[in-house]
């Protein structure tokens, strides 16, 4: 098993940034279908910036081994 580790730091602005946002990072099963692996914080942009804490996952998580495999992040409005 592999136990190499990838590390994400993820900054964004949105048309509407008012409320708290947070992410998901989703790992591909099947053609439309992914498995959640990861939930960022909740949080309020600053400056008009959303800047998550960094976060990180095993490749063994994210991908099976599989350096091509597809991920999926989500970003959702509390």
């Amino acid at each position: 098993m592999n136990n190499e580790e990838m590390s994400f730091k993820l900054q964004s602005r949105f048309a509407d940034n008012g409320g708290l946002n947070f992410f998901f990072i989703n790992k591909f099963l099947s053609p439309g279908n992914y498995k959640p692996i990861y939930k960022s914080e909740i949080m309020a942009a600053q400056n008009g910036v959303f800047a998550w804490k960094t976060c990180s996952a095993l490749t063994s998580e994210m991908c099976n081994e599989d350096p091509d495999r597809e991920i999926k992040i989500e970003f959702y409005k509390s």
